[in-house]
């Protein structure tokens, strides 16, 4: 996400800002998915559940206004199938798999106190 017009000014009665979301963003909120449903990994979701998601997740849109995480939820999941973050069902057109790469944790692995392996 990138802000724009930051500078809030105390004395002022109003502020503005300007907020992007871009493809990095979609993939920060999809690994997130991922990880709170890595129990069910191979589960499918429809449109609906990964929508439903995305408007009341504290991760995601839930403190924005019901217009406007509505149409967010719908622009992501939108970014999200166009950039195979979510695979489409080869039998059911209205199910979605989430994509295998979205299950890896980020991060440095652990060390292993020189222990070789």
């Amino acid at each position: 996400m990138v802000l724009r017009g930051k500078k809030i000014n105390c004395k002022s009665d109003t502020v503005q800002l300007q907020v992007s979301f871009s493809l990095p963003d979609v993939k920060a909120l999809f690994h997130a998915l991922a990880l709170s449903l890595e129990p069910v990994k191979d589960y499918p979701l429809k449109e609906s559940d990964v929508r439903h998601w995305l408007e009341n997740d504290g991760r995601a849109f839930i403190s924005w206004p019901p217009k406007w995480k509505e149409q967010l939820s719908g622009w992501a999941f939108a970014v999200a199938v166009r950039n195979k973050l979510l695979n489409p069902s080869a039998t059911d057109e209205n199910k979605y798999y989430l994509a295998d790469f979205l299950f890896t944790k980020r991060g440095r692995p652990p060390k292993n106190d020189g222990v070789l392996s």
